[in-house]
């Protein structure tokens, strides 16, 4: 057998599982752009990588050659250039993915060598960047740390594949029987033993590569945290689509669409986080206190206030009433009551505030609030990019119920604001013909806008008419949504009860406007915070009676109910995904401000601690040092904070590397200590032990310090056995042939005998190092020559007194 033919035996194992990590890794990265994408066909990727790996690799039955591959890399380039020259940026970031996904089917069906190896990897890693940049959702964090693990394994694999490929043509496999010691299916390089490639496999070589993976994961973390930010959401990245993490919900959106809120409400995600003080006395109080002190009977934190409806879809207009919040009220000697609020990532401007806000102010340096008047809504002033990605801390200030406030703005801007809250969509003549049902009685004078207003509720809410529901699936798709639902469904959550009120109230000339926020939520006892998630999105409107608007909820109590169940529902391992994706939003959308707030101010003032230190030491020590002249220079304070944060992060580093070696070093010490310890006690060898103890019975004993070999050459002549006795020659037979073949025997026993000790440690070898299994006549051989060379040495001959 070639030693190339022994070269390619002893790869075969890496080089199977090698097939196996590159299908597996090609599939994993498949199925994580066609998440990404949202379309299946990607996904292709996982049963052609399974055909590649049984038909072509293991089982070479169907292979594709090099003419046939570039006749479909051109057929991939052509298809993938219709698609290229789309209308949308999308459509060119997809297309470009979509050839990396083709490229790797055509590579899955050749036969693969280390060039299609390299290639098939590094397709894989560029799906799954294009995959990043399709998609911010929680999940892709989670696959980036399997696929990064799973990639490392695989490189690792390759690597350990290159080395035994570039030996196989100098490689000898050892024969069994030539007593070099070395195991069966090793190869020897340049009288080097090597050992089976499948022996390299080990345990070991796995932990070695997660090792390397929590590493690279975490030195990458690093990286992605201290990298400086150029955030370009504000121009979108795909098509000027929003990211999806950046999609607004129900209760925080500035646009609504019917059936919106159906999707949000068994999300437990957390949303805000209230605590509640009395302002004059600073005492904490509770929720159910405050409610009592503002006059409130639920904790409706109001967000956004709609005004304009169409076909099932509610907006804001421009009523151009912006200004700063009125921050010098708070010195005043009104009794207000106090909301520190931290509001998670919403995606938008607006901020919530509970019953009874009349201004806020920002807890952040450098953040502004401002304020709509007539609509009585404040929003933050921010970039989209923080906007999806930062929390913001907020405080909100609310009066008592006798201490109310207004805002007023111009008497004509009143009047248009008011003048379009009483304005009927046109189409929608069974809504108005309803209310005008349910409010007026022929022959009797209008009813007063209170008492209308009171009527309406109660026909949506209590008379048992229509039913609260999370079902949004219409009747009739060709109505208007709300006249299918007071017509036909009568079923439907609070969107369809608020819009029906609000477009009641205008019809019998009431202004009206829809508000969305939040209503309810829960204590956490372990926070000591007022938490509020997305399943308390809530809608309700606002009707201006008697001069001020006041609250009306249409919504039946069961919803209330059905909020509060699902709430209840949520568990432990419920708050850690919650936790989890918030974390990775947090990160996924990390913002230039966030970061410098976060990491780099820190480390600069830390930085900074440490160099006046230096320089006061400086200064004492007489080294030239000029602390006040090293502070008025800003840039070379500067330069020295960076290469102090600089060093302070390479002796982290060093010492983290350091750190892992030494254990490292320490673990395969002991691994190797112990298979020492169990190659000196390795399984025993009954002809060895007997050798030994003839010769210690006559007075000879192996050193501790010396090996077998070593041994066995200090015995010399004297301990070898020089002679035989005569085979049986009385036995019948042919006297000329029996004569030859006991000569024969006589011969080689005489040789046998003669390097007795030599022979004896050279079968020990061969069995406790080698591995071997010797032969059953070969092992009768060496107990037989043991009995004539133990007789001999008993009768007195030689080797007995030369020995001494």
């Amino acid at each position: 057998m070639s030693s190339a033919t022994m070269g390619a035996n002893s790869a075969a194992p890496v080089l199977r599982l090698l097939q196996i990590n590159v299908a597996v890794l090609v599939a994993m990265s498949g199925t994580i752009f066609a998440c990404a994408e949202g379309a299946p066909a990607a996904a292709w990727a996982v049963p052609i990588a399974w055909v590649g790996l049984m038909f072509v690799d293991l089982r070479p039955l169907l292979r594709v050659n090099s003419w046939v591959a570039n006749g479909l890399a051109l057929a991939v380039i052509a298809a993938v250039g219709f698609e290229y020259f789309g209308n949308t940026i999308e459509s060119r970031l997809l297309a470009f993915g979509h050839f990396l996904c083709y490229l790797s089917w055509v590579l899955l069906l050749q036969e693969k060598k280390s060039r299609q190896f390299w290639w098939l990897c590094a397709l894989s890693v560029l799906q799954v960047a294009t995959s990043a940049v399709l998609t911010s959702s929680p999940w892709l964090g989670l696959a980036l740390i399997v696929y990064v693990t799973y990639a490392l394994l695989t490189l690792s694999v390759f690597s350990l594949y290159r080395a035994v490929s570039r030996s196989a043509g100098v490689e000898q496999r050892t024969s069994p029987d030539s007593g070099s010691g070395g195991p069966p299916g090793s190869v020897s390089r340049n009288a080097v033993r090597l050992e089976s490639a499948a022996k390299w496999i080990t345990p070991r070589f796995f932990g070695g590569v997660a090792v390397n993976g929590v590493m690279s994961i975490t030195l990458g973390l690093l990286i992605f945290v201290l990298t400086p930010r150029i955030w370009i959401g504000q121009i979108g990245v795909i098509g000027g689509r929003s990211l999806p993490s950046a999609r607004s919900v129900t209760g925080v959106s500035e646009d609504v669409d019917l059936g919106d809120v159906g999707e949000i409400m068994e999300n437990p995600d957390l949303i805000m986080e209230v605590q509640f003080s009395d302002m004059s006395t600073g005492k904490a109080m509770s929720v159910e206190e405050f409610l009592e002190a503002i006059g409130a009977e639920t904790p409706l934190y109001r967000g956004i206030a709609l005004d304009e409806y169409s076909s099932g879809h509610w907006s804001m207009g421009d009523i151009g009433d912006t200004q700063l919040p009125n921050l010098e009220i708070l010195d005043s000697r009104r009794h207000f009551y106090q909301q520190s609020i931290r509001l998670r990532p919403t995606g938008i401007s607006a901020l919530f505030v509970g019953p009874g806000g009349v201004t806020c102010r920002p807890l952040q340096p450098r953040m502004q609030i401002t304020h709509e008047r007539l609509r009585n809504t404040f929003h933050r002033e921010a970039s989209k990019a923080a906007l999806r990605s930062e929390t913001f801390e907020y405080q909100a200030y609310s009066l008592g119920p006798d201490e109310q406030m207004s805002f007023p703005s111009s008497r004509s801007r009143t009047a248009r604001y008011q003048q379009r809250m009483s304005r009927f969509p046109p189409g929608l003549k069974p809504v108005r013909e309803l209310a005008e049902q349910t409010v007026r009685v022929p022959g009797e004078d209008p009813l007063p806008p209170a008492e209308a207003a009171r009527r309406l509720v109660a026909r949506l809410r209590d008379s048992g008419e229509y039913g609260y529901s999370l079902d949004t699936t219409p009747d009739d798709p060709m109505a208007d949504p709300i006249v299918d639902f007071l017509a036909n469904r009568k079923e439907g959550h609070c969107e369809f009860f608020a819009s029906s009120l609000a477009l009641m109230l205008r019809a019998v000339g009431i202004p009206s406007r829809l508000v969305t926020g939040f209503k309810g939520g829960a204590f956490n006892e372990n926070t000591q915070f007022y938490e509020i998630r997305q399943l308390h999105a809530h809608a309700w409107v606002e009707a201006f009676v008697d001069n001020k608007w006041v609250v009306l909820d249409p919504t039946p109590a069961v919803r209330d109910q059905t909020v509060s169940a699902n709430a209840a529902s949520s568990h432990f391992w419920t708050d850690l995904v919650t936790k989890a994706k918030d974390l990775w939003m947090r990160g996924m959308l990390f913002s230039g401000s966030q970061q410098q707030r976060m990491f780099v101010d820190p480390l600069q003032k830390s930085a900074g601690g440490l160099f006046s230190s230096f320089t006061e030491i400086g200064s004492e020590l007489g080294t030239g040092f000029e602390p006040d002249q090293r502070r008025a220079n800003s840039r070379d304070s500067a330069l020295w904070a960076v290469l102090l944060v600089m060093g302070m992060l390479a002796l982290i580093i060093a010492g983290t590397i350091a750190g892992m070696r030494l254990v490292g070093k320490r673990i395969r010490g002991k691994g190797r200590r112990a298979r020492s310890a169990a190659s000196v006690a390795g399984p025993p060898v009954p002809f060895y032990e007997r050798f030994c103890a003839i010769l210690a019975r006559n007075g000879r004993v192996r050193e501790p310090a010396q090996t077998q070999r070593e041994f066995a050459t200090t015995l010399g002549d004297g301990w070898k056995l020089n002679g035989s006795p005569a085979l049986g020659s009385d036995r019948p037979g042919n006297p000329l042939r029996d004569s030859v073949q006991q000569d024969r025997v006589q011969h080689d026993r005489v040789q046998q005998d003669s390097n007795l000790p030599e022979n004896i440690t050279t079968a020990f070898y061969r069995i406790r190092f080698g591995r071997h299994q010797l032969p059953a006549g070969e092992l009768r051989a060496l107990d037989a020559s043991l009995d004539r060379w133990e007789q001999s040495l008993s009768n007195g001959n030689p080797g007995n007194g030369s020995a001494r």
